[in-house]
């Protein structure tokens, strides 16, 4: 598993991610965001954020959605993102974005 990292002064210090293989940069990034999924909507905070996906924490609805659910994420700056839950933490949860084109039109990574 590949671990990266970049260290942007004005996001804080830098946390590592463990998405795998396709990993990207991992900063951190506190922002509060909002999630929906057929199950319900709920707030949560990021913890860090990459182009693959991000750590979520503090939500009561990302600890009651099974690993391979999905949700919308909304990123501030972005807009809502789609996901799914790729594994839970102590604390949240990792989710990994849809690798669609509409992530690349509004972020400009690439598909892979």
């Amino acid at each position: 598993m590949l671990m990266s990292v970049l260290h942007l002064p004005s996001h804080g210090e830098v946390v590592p991610t463990s998405l795998g293989a396709a990993q990207s940069a991992a900063t951190t990034f506190d922002k509060l965001t909002s999630i929906r999924s057929s199950a319900g909507v709920g707030a949560a905070c990021f913890l860090n954020i990459t182009t693959d996906g991000a750590v979520l924490q503090d939500s009561a609805l990302l600890h009651r959605l099974p690993v391979g659910h999905a949700v919308d994420v909304h990123v501030p700056e972005v807009g809502w993102i789609s996901a799914c839950v790729a594994r839970h933490t102590k604390t949240g949860a990792e989710l990994r974005f849809d690798r669609d084109q509409s992530l690349h039109d509004r972020t400009g990574t690439p598909r892979v």
